[in-house]
């Protein structure tokens, strides 16, 4: 039973059939990634905001690759998570 989310689910996730667990899982790991982008947004204003303008476009760039980086690195270990559960 995954514990680590809340959900609207009421029965047990062992009780659903395979695919509809794999839904439920990517989706629950889907809302994870949530938190980090708005944490993520907030410091590029927060250092947008600090720095002069002649080097926004540069932070900006930097920030973004690694946010999407971040990203992608976060659903690879989810998928490979999701595909040991079942």
């Amino acid at each position: 039973m995954c514990t680590a989310h809340k959900s609207t689910i009421s029965i047990p996730t062992d009780q659903l059939s395979p695919a509809m667990r794999r839904i439920f899982h990517a989706t629950s790991f889907l809302g994870s990634l949530i938190k980090p982008l708005f944490i993520i947004t907030a410091a590029l204003l927060l250092v947008v905001a600090l720095t002069p303008e002649r080097v926004h476009e540069m932070l900006v760039l930097n920030i973004l690759a690694f946010s999407a980086g971040y990203a992608i690195l976060r659903s690879i270990r989810g998928l490979r998570r999701l595909m040991r559960r079942d």
